[in-house]
């Protein structure tokens, strides 16, 4: 939870405020909210002084209990690259495998795990993920920074695991990438094992 402690309004109508997290800025056309904290240069301890003004010549001034932040808000630019988005680690029960467009497993193997990774450096740490098997999930599942998923017994079938990533500045890859995982079905529920059920039926 975010406690806000000053609110500004700058010369585009976009609102700033400290919190003890850091700053952050909402855009009310978007209804989106950008976070700022010290991976971007800002001080670790936040903001804990209720003191912010802005300036004639539209400057923001924000203090912490030590220093005085001063920034114009003209003067930060979002990072608009799209980040490739890369499978970089396929596991069964923690066991790194080959990764390719198509694997195909046992179905002792039914336990897949990815690691997957947004291919943008610059404030990495803020990269944020969406993943979904088709087969299993229905929707998207957002799990924020971290880059892992793990599928655990799964049944015997074709399924595509599919992953999308944004930026530090939440600039999304929607296309991002995917793998096909089939799972065989043991020797006896094959179809050649049902034909030969129904072979020996009939000639019982």
């Amino acid at each position: 939870r975010i406690f806000s402690f000053t609110i500004l309004e700058d010369n585009s109508g976009k609102f700033w405020f400290n919190s003890h997290e850091g700053i952050s800025k909402f855009d009310p056309k978007t209804n989106s909210i950008q976070n700022y904290n010290s991976s971007d240069g800002l001080p670790e301890n936040g903001f804990w002084e209720r003191l912010g003004v802005q300036s004639d010549d539209g400057r923001i001034y924000f203090s912490t209990k030590d220093e005085l932040i001063c920034f114009h808000p003209d003067n930060i630019q979002n990072n608009n690259f799209i980040p490739p988005i890369v499978i970089t680690n396929f596991l069964v029960f923690d066991k790194s495998y080959a990764i390719k467009n198509k694997i195909e497993l046992s179905h002792t193997e039914n336990f897949p795990s990815f690691e997957f990774a947004a291919l943008n450096y610059v404030n990495s740490e803020k990269n944020q993920y969406a993943y979904k098997m088709e087969g299993v999930d229905k929707d998207w599942v957002y799990s924020g920074t971290r880059h892992f998923a793990s599928y655990p017994n799964l049944d015997p079938g074709e399924y595509v695991f599919r992953v999308k990533g944004s930026n530090n500045d939440g600039v999304w890859n929607e296309e991002g990438t995917s793998i096909a995982i089939i799972i065989s079905p043991p020797l006896w529920k094959t179809w050649w094992a049902y034909l030969s059920y129904a072979c020996i039926f009939i000639f019982a």
